[in-house]
């Protein structure tokens, strides 16, 4: 069920606007998404917790 979950979640930031932040580089991007997807599976797979990494780390959504 938590498989399922998780693969869920990761469809559905797919289909989530881009996240952008000014002067950072494509590979910081995928750094930066790498880590809050990471860290977001690691507390249970719910996309609130990817959104917040990600704002907290300066982005905002398109």
């Amino acid at each position: 069920m938590k498989l399922a979950l998780a693969l869920v979640s990761l469809l559905l930031l797919g289909c989530a606007r881009p996240w952008t932040r000014p002067n950072t580089t494509e590979q910081e991007l995928q750094r930066d998404r790498y880590e809050c997807e990471r860290d977001m599976k690691a507390v249970g797979g719910e996309s609130f917790f990817f959104e917040r990494c990600m704002f907290s780390r300066g982005y905002s959504e398109e």
